[in-house]
């Protein structure tokens, strides 16, 4: 979603359980399939019922992003892996200043506070954040770029 127009979608696929389903969204009881869109910023819930009344719930976040003014579009900096699980390295082997990393929750506070040294790389520990988006900002004298983090548990 880009500032605000409710431009987001979501897509899936259903498996498992025995078809046919029914699709039900929390928020549009007349959407009835698995492919949403025109979102806002926000959560959505979808309940997915099969044939036996086998049922998965599930809650899908769309986030607000909004446009990237004044980030080097020739990064020297990088973040992987992407998704990521328990750890995220760092590598600013590029550069010759030292850089400050913010890692930011999805209501924008900082989660974590660290630095990086110079033509180097840092492992973080991220095994104590909960799964979902989260904003990283790697910044020095020279340059600051942001990139987007998933946490899948």
């Amino acid at each position: 979603n880009d500032g605000g127009s409710c431009n987001g979608e979501i897509n899936g696929t259903v498996s498992g359980g025995t078809p046919n389903y029914t699709i039900e969204w929390e928020d549009d009881a007349g959407r009835d399939t698995i492919h949403a869109i025109d979102l806002c910023f926000g959560s959505y819930n979808i309940l997915v019922t099969d044939e036996n009344g086998c049922f998965v719930k599930d809650t899908f976040e769309i986030d607000f992003i909004t446009e990237l003014n004044g980030f080097n579009s020739h990064p020297s900096i990088s973040l992987y892996p992407n998704p990521a699980i328990d750890y995220v390295i760092i590598d600013n082997s590029k550069l010759i200043n030292k850089s400050i990393i913010n890692i930011y929750d999805k209501l924008g506070r900082i989660v974590l506070n660290d630095t990086i040294k110079p033509l180097d790389y840092k492992n973080i520990n991220i095994n104590y954040l909960s799964s979902g988006l989260y904003t990283v900002t790697i910044s020095n004298k020279i340059e600051s770029q942001e990139f987007k983090l998933v946490i899948n548990r």
